[in-house]
């Protein structure tokens, strides 16, 4: 994938350009994606424009992600997405009337000839714009339009916010089923305290952006993607509590892996909550609940 950041041209020919915030890849967001694969077959290139980190000055919560930058790259790339164009969202952005984000954006810079939205996109100067103007440039602009409805379920619109509030609750069961793909966690792994492998667990740490959103504290039965490799184990996200811990951390005993891994990226896809994390009274008390963990986690597995 061809991933370009405030590019003043890009160098495909003509493309497909999908347009979003694409916070959380959630089923609205793969519905456009959806119908950006079809349009591939016209010969256009598939795109999507979307907005870097600074877009969490403007939107309140926004500056909790649920996926990252690099992750929703990953994500998209294993989707089949072919370009990702990340704006800032600065002034000069944000002071463009909305047929100047047209001519400007989607067709100097982004080369469209298709642009496939949400039918509540709005876009420019204070959000003026919106589908029906999208509607009326087609000819002026040379893009032909494709307006995808909201997703909804039972409780109404799919998004991203409430996407958020299920994993603030710990309900990734939920959360995984308006993403239609399991909430994960992915960075590289890094050097921990090492107080797994003591206890004849070690464990595999993870460095996290700081603005990712977490569910609670607790233990997960995870599914990690290592590379080609696919490895279960049991996650904990917390503080380590017995052992004084203060930063919070996401850290993995995967099954049956005893490899080092320091420096290389992994994807830890939360699969199923256990238990909250708690203090422990002593580094016994806590072995003993690891090993239960373990066989808790086995037993999900095996029931998969």
């Amino acid at each position: 994938m061809q991933y370009y950041h405030n590019p003043n041209s890009i160098s495909e020919n003509a493309t497909a350009v999908a347009c979003g915030k694409f916070d959380g890849i959630h089923k609205g967001h793969r519905a456009l994606l959806s119908e950006l694969k079809n349009l591939k077959k016209q010969g256009l290139t598939s795109a999507v424009f979307t907005f870097d980190a600074s877009i969490s000055k403007i939107i309140p919560n926004y500056s909790e992600f649920i996926y990252t930058g690099e992750e929703r790259r990953y994500i998209l790339e294993q989707m089949g997405i072919e370009v990702l164009a990340e704006y800032s969202f600065d002034k000069s952005l944000a002071s463009l009337a909305p047929e100047e984000f047209i001519k400007n954006i989607l067709k100097d810079r982004m080369k469209a000839k298709a642009v496939v939205v949400g039918e509540d996109f709005r876009f420019g100067y204070k959000r003026q714009g919106d589908v029906d103007l999208l509607i009326q440039c087609q000819k002026k602009y040379g893009y032909n339009l494709t307006v995808v409805e909201k997703q909804v379920d039972e409780q109404g619109k799919i998004s991203s916010s409430r996407i958020r509030e299920y994993i603030k609750q710990g309900n990734i069961k939920r959360a995984e089923e308006m993403l239609e793909s399991p909430y994960f966690v992915r960075g590289e792994v890094v050097h921990g305290k090492q107080l797994g492998r003591t206890m004849g667990m070690p464990t595999v740490n993870l460095k996290v952006d700081k603005h990712k959103l977490l569910p609670p504290n607790g233990v997960y039965v995870s599914r990690n993607h290592l590379q080609n490799e696919v490895y279960y184990g049991i996650t904990n996200i917390g503080v380590r509590p017995t052992v004084d811990g203060e930063a919070l951390g996401v850290e993995t005993h995967l099954f049956d892996f005893e490899r080092e891994i320091y420096g290389e990226v992994i994807s830890t896809e939360l699969l199923a909550f256990e238990r909250f994390e708690k203090r422990f009274s002593s580094l016994e008390q806590l072995q003993k609940q690891m090993e239960k963990d373990v066989e808790f986690g086995r037993r999900y597995v095996e029931s998969l």
